[in-house]
């Protein structure tokens, strides 16, 4: 088989340079003469006709070599625009001696039509156009130009500039520089080409002429429409330094820009620069920077000037031909930590950490920070806690400290709305500390309406007195507060009217009618069980002073009666022994005498004790001479006689024997009875003895 080209509509006779199988009859003649081959058609072709012996062939026609060697078979095209045909046949062995199943062989061939030029292109973009950002390079392809010819493929269709662009020029994708004037559909069919704009704002066209080589160039105007770049900015945020810091990063969260153009080629020019501080990129002082360096963060400003909270620098912003004013302002935040803050109407509430912390200002700065009032609330009032109690001097406060706060002094006051529906008040406040900027900042209270009526309970005010008399009241409400020196439970405050006191942030308070029940009767409860250890305290105190007083004057009470008991036996001894010496100077002979003479003691003692509530046996005596004696009530002390006997005195008795055993007698009964006496009366109150000392 050898390849066949027919023209469009044209027709080609099949011979034995097409198709040829005479050498596989010869072989097969050689083993029977009567064997043939036979082309069977299995499919005929889709875009013309196969002719055998002038007739159309159909599926299972057969033909033979020799009907190929003498010109019975034709293919005739049906004139379609198709580049090619084919049709399928097999062979089949026969004859005597042919195999009763020949091997199938199946065979396709292949027709190539040769186009002919016959028909005109058609241009099928009947308004060819172009869309471009004033600016911009955009591609141009088929979806722009489009133009079809059956007859010729798209590399043969060609494009010629003939005027234009009058606003850009028209480039390979590859070469966008270099415009060209001459392309083809192939070029716009694989998106080669682009159109290049000159950034004016003015709409352009060019003309051009299409061919396909045969028939007459048709000419055509692309028009070119340019989009306007446009540039606004969508944020401009004040740049936010917090309070102590100096450094702060610009970024697109501040300051941005949207365009329908390049977005990094948005510059932004400083006209007017910052007056308490400096603007860098990389450690460097500029005067303009770009929308990409705002993006990365790039962009810096350092505060020099620390006396100042606020600072603005100004920039124009432009792209290509439009320009923007832009003033980005730069504020410095308070360095507090701010929570909310609830009140409900007619409430006294203080102002504690919890929704106003500036301690980390104060120990990075050192210094106890001031917050300075420069717009009071329109709802409420604050007042500060103070020693004064005189409220015609007291006004509401125009600063406080952290101090204050920390310490619970300051407190909001909620005014009575009277129907006013306000849910938030506020006040206004610089914040200030050693040696770092001020910061301005707002302080929110939200409002929530107090369960029952509080109109009902107003005073009714001429239109000229507004809010005066409730100020007063707050101000006398301030009378109750606490001393301003006490740093420690300082959570409530009792008040003569049915305002509520409680404390910011927390669930304890003293309510009064009108606020939640289950709440009133839980700080009751909490307030009762406070006072009752108050007063348990007390009382305890005051049963120990009264028993050490107790104690003491009992202890005084006995030392007194101790030192008269003293007294009186000293003088009862001396006595007795003035009258022993005046017995032995009479020189009586006998025992009697000092008998007389013991009896002439008990009487005396008897006289001389009987003041004290003594009996006549109580009386102390001298013990015996001749021994020393041990007293029960202490052990092993030795008693010392307090009388001592002349026995060289010649006032003797006659009869010594007498004398002694008699004495003997007295003395030691005298003695033992008083001291047994005195030990059993007096000692649970005698005191304990010390060391080194013993009772006589």
């Amino acid at each position: 088989m050898s390849e066949v080209k027919v023209p469009e509509g044209g027709q080609i006779t099949f011979s034995d340079k097409h198709l040829d199988v005479s050498k596989l009859v010869e072989r097969l003649q050689t083993i029977s003469r009567s064997a043939l081959v036979r082309f069977i058609i299995r499919q005929i072709p889709a875009h013309g006709l196969l002719i055998i012996d002038d007739q159309n062939a159909t599926v299972g026609t057969y033909f033979l070599q020799s009907d190929v060697k003498h010109g019975r078979i034709k293919y005739i095209n049906d004139h379609s625009d198709d580049l090619w045909d084919s049709f399928e046949f097999g062979l089949k062995i026969t004859g005597r001696g042919a195999p009763p199943v020949s091997p199938k062989f199946n065979c396709t061939f292949n027709i190539t039509i040769i186009p002919v030029n016959d028909q005109p292109f058609k241009v099928l973009t009947k308004h060819p156009s172009i869309e471009v950002i004033q600016g911009f390079t955009v591609n141009f392809t088929s979806s722009q130009l489009k133009t079809i010819d059956p007859d010729t493929p798209a590399e043969n269709i060609t494009y010629t500039v003939v005027t234009g662009p009058t606003n850009g020029h028209v480039a390979n994708k590859s070469a966008p520089s270099q415009s060209i004037k001459i392309f083809t559909q192939k070029d716009l069919d694989l998106s080669e080409l682009v159109f290049v704009h000159d950034s004016s704002r003015h709409h352009g066209t060019f003309n051009f002429k299409v061919t396909d080589g045969r028939f007459g160039p048709f000419y055509k105007v692309v028009s070119i429409n340019v989009v306007p770049v446009t540039l606004n900015i969508i944020r401009q945020n004040p740049v936010m330094l917090l309070q102590s810091h100096s450094v702060v990063h610009i970024n697109s969260s501040y300051l941005n820009a949207s365009t329908n153009g390049r977005r990094n080629n948005i510059v932004y020019t400083i006209s007017s620069l910052p007056q308490h501080g400096k603007l860098f990129i990389n450690d460097a002082e500029l005067t303009s920077f770009t929308q990409r360096d705002l993006d990365s963060s790039s962009v810096v400003y350092i505060q020099t000037d620390m006396t100042s909270g606020f600072d603005t620098f100004c920039c124009n912003v432009s792209l290509m031909d439009n320009v923007l004013y832009s003033e980005t302002n730069i504020t410095v935040t308070p360095f507090v930590k701010q929570n909310d803050f609830n009140a409900s109407a007619g409430s006294l509430i203080v102002i504690t950490t919890d929704a106003l912390d500036a301690s980390s200002l104060a120990t990075a700065t050192g210094s106890n920070p001031e917050y300075t009032i420069t717009q009071q609330p329109v709802h409420g009032i604050l007042i500060k806690r103070s020693l004064k109690r005189d409220t015609k001097d007291m006004k509401s406060l125009t600063s406080f400290t952290h101090d204050d706060v920390v310490k619970k002094h300051i407190y909001y006051k909620t005014l009575k709305l009277n129907g006013n529906n306000a849910t938030e008040d506020s006040f206004s406040f610089v914040l200030t500390a050693r040696n770092v900027q001020p910061a301005e900042g707002v302080f929110v209270i939200s409002l929530q309406p107090s369960e029952v009526d509080l109109s009902d309970t107003t005073v009714p005010t001429t239109p000229g007195q507004s809010n005066t008399s409730e100020v007063s009241d707050v101000l006398h409400e301030q009378n109750n507060l606490t001393d301003e020196g006490s740093d420690v439970g300082v959570d409530t405050v009792e008040t003569d009217t049915k305002d509520t006191f409680i404390t910011a942030n927390s669930t304890s308070s003293i309510n009064v009618p009108g606020i939640d029940k289950a709440s009133k009767e839980s700080d009751f409860s909490q307030h009762h069980l406070i006072i009752l250890l108050l007063v348990s305290g007390v009382v305890v105190i005051i049963m120990l002073i009264a028993v050490l007083i107790y104690c003491k004057k009992k202890k005084d009470r006995h030392k007194r009666y101790l030192q008269c008991t003293r007294e009186d036996a000293h003088s009862q001894i001396s006595k007795q022994k003035s009258h022993l010496d005046s017995d032995r100077s009479s020189q009586d002979s006998d025992g009697q005498a000092v008998v007389n003479a013991a009896n002439s003691n008990d009487n005396i003692g008897a006289n001389g004790l009987s003041s004290f509530g003594l009996r006549p046996h109580d009386i102390p005596r001298s013990p015996e001479l001749s021994r020393t004696e041990v007293s029960k009530t202490v052990p092993q002390v030795k008693v010392t006689p307090l009388v001592q006997v002349d026995y060289t005195s010649n006032s003797r008795p006659t009869s010594p024997v007498s004398f002694k055993s008699d004495l003997s007698s007295h003395v030691a009964h005298d003695w033992e009875a008083a001291e047994s006496e005195v030990s059993e009366q007096y000692r649970p109150n005698v005191p304990v003895l010390q060391k080194n000392q013993y009772w006589v």
